[in-house]
């Protein structure tokens, strides 16, 4: 692990302590000790690709990059109805499909990559990741652990 001192946990509750971001996209990921003066809006940090638009209205949201909407995307499909349950499917196909375990690797590097940079920038001492960011990590660990 290149950031020796932060911890990466997977959690589905919230660790009593802990500032949530629940609005949506990177629901339940969670930076501790990070001071009082950041919002929490992790998902709409631009670590995306610029070109994709959000449904914020800004390009190169975090959040584009590794929720069911990317794994549609990688997968050569259209914008799915509801991204959450999309991207469900795909995790629980990626051990037997080799598209969905690619689709699912891309967006494990891309949380990966978001994950070292607000590491860098926030210095925790834990991160807990939580909702779809837990699918990821469990499901494509090497490809998450590259990317940090």
């Amino acid at each position: 692990m290149p950031y020796p001192g932060c911890n990466i946990l997977q959690e589905n509750r919230v660790p009593e302590g802990l500032a949530q971001d629940s609005r949506q996209g990177l629901r339940r990921a969670f930076f501790q000790n990070y001071g009082p003066f950041i919002a929490g809006e992790f998902g709409h940090v631009p670590f995306g690709d610029s070109r994709l638009r959000c449904p914020c209205g800004a390009r190169g949201c975090w959040d584009v990059q590794v929720d069911g909407r990317a794994m549609a995307r990688h997968l050569g499909d259209g914008e799915p109805a509801n991204a959450r349950t999309y991207a469900r499917g795909v995790l629980g196909r990626a051990g037997t499909e080799r598209a969905a375990r690619r689709a699912v690797d891309a967006c494990a590097a891309a949380l990966g990559i978001g994950a070292a940079g607000l590491v860098n920038a926030l210095d925790p001492d834990v991160v807990t990741l939580g909702g779809l960011a837990v699918g990821l990590h469990q499901t494509s660990p090497r490809s998450f652990r590259e990317a940090y």
